[in-house]
């Protein structure tokens, strides 16, 4: 008797989805102007639906909002607001200077730390 292939070899346990870390890139991101949502999902490297929910989560903290794509209704545009534009300059800037904490280290310190798994 033979057995069959395992068909789910290669597929996902979970859906992906857009973390914290990915929702504060993907703020960053939008930062240079308003992105479609398969836009996003290539961004973060998701699939759409799963742009949608985290875009929804986005959208539901009050960070970004959805309008229709200038030439296609059925499409939309995420745009950062006012508290989105805050929280991306805030990201950028964690991002740009890290926080004392790592940068007081010596490199006898910082290289084990960063090659933990």
């Amino acid at each position: 008797m033979t057995s069959s292939p395992d068909r789910t070899a290669g597929v996902r346990s979970t859906p992906p989805s857009i973390s914290g870390l990915g929702r504060s890139s993907l703020l960053i991101k939008l930062a240079d102007g308003p992105m479609t949502l398969r836009e996003i999902a290539r961004a973060v490297d998701v699939d759409p639906p799963a742009a949608t929910v985290g875009v929804d989560k986005l959208e539901a903290r009050g960070l970004v909002h959805r309008t229709a794509h200038p030439d296609d209704n059925r499409r939309k545009l995420v745009h950062l607001t006012d508290a989105g534009r805050e929280a991306a300059q805030h990201g950028q800037a964690i991002l740009n200077e890290p926080p004392p904490a790592l940068t007081n280290l010596d490199s006898d310190d910082l290289c084990p730390a960063l090659t933990r798994s």
